[in-house]
């Protein structure tokens, strides 16, 4: 079936069910920052926020494991590729937290 489609086509499936299967995977287990926060701020339930500094620690512990054993090839990501522009960074956290709100 993937054949018929397309290698584009293909990846963008891919990609489709894996957001959903993600998403609903976050939606069930409740894993959103916002109520996080609010979670540990007004309930005094730090459940979440703990989910969030294991995933966050997971992935950290995760990327650098990958990039140490040859896994993943770092040197060629785009993030380290562009310098760091201070301004781009204010004004794109400035839109986020607009976002957010």
């Amino acid at each position: 079936m993937l054949d018929n489609i397309g290698e584009p086509a293909a990846v963008a499936l891919a990609g489709l069910l894996g957001g959903i299967l993600l998403g609903l995977a976050a939606r069930l287990g409740r894993f959103c920052t916002l109520g996080a926060i609010e979670d540990a701020l007004y309930a005094n339930d730090t459940l979440r926020l703990r989910m969030w500094g294991v995933a966050i620690g997971v992935a950290i512990i995760g990327t650098f494991s990958a990039a140490t054993f040859g896994w993943v090839p770092t040197e060629r990501t785009l993030y380290l590729a562009i310098a760091w522009n201070p301004a781009a960074s204010i004004i794109g956290g400035l839109l986020f937290g607009y976002g957010m709100a």
